[in-house]
């Protein structure tokens, strides 16, 4: 029991310093950790591809057509991440900011209906044109947004490492 106890905290610790190690990281660069990890997952989903494409290669009486199509997705999306990584993370807040602005036309649209039944609607027609200003705002500006996020994410990566540090002492 004492020995299951102590592997606990020790990963409690280990897990509350990669945490710790993780956020740091995240909160000094945002950007540029957004920008490796897409390149790396690209990277990695291109050589999926070509081991694929090897894959069907070797085996072509008994592949399918599947297997080529999937190699060939996986390496030109692969190789389209790792080559164009901030292409592909401006694109990814963009759609973001879409979703946001559709959801405040929506909410607009859902105002002036209940207001067409004489309800009152100032708040919610307040919150869908703020919705609306923000989706533009975030399309406008992704690069922004994207540090905004995953500085965000350092820092509650960050704060989980602290409290696991000390979870793990209070045990």
């Amino acid at each position: 029991m004492k020995n299951s106890l102590q592997r606990t905290k020790t990963t409690m610790v280990l897990t509350g310093i990669a945490s710790l190690v993780i956020g740091f990281f995240l909160f000094s660069n945002p950007t540029g950790v957004a920008l490796f990890a897409t390149s790396l997952f690209g990277g990695v989903l291109a050589i999926a591809g070509v081991m694929t494409l090897i894959g069907y290669a070797r085996a072509r009486d008994q592949a399918s057509q599947a297997d080529l199509l999937i190699g060939l997705i996986e390496l030109v999306f692969g190789a389209i991440l790792w080559t164009w990584p901030a292409m592909f993370v401006s694109w990814l807040v963009v759609l973001i900011g879409v979703f946001i602005l559709f959801t405040g036309i929506g909410d607009l649209v859902e105002a002036r209906a209940v207001a067409a039944l004489g309800a009152p609607t100032a708040a919610a027609t307040l919150m869908a044109v703020l919705t609306i200003v923000f989706g533009f705002v975030v399309m406008g500006a992704p690069f922004a947004f994207v540090g905004v996020m995953f500085a965000i994410a350092g820092c509650g990566l960050v704060f989980n490492g602290v409290t696991e540090i000390v979870a793990a002492f209070k045990k």
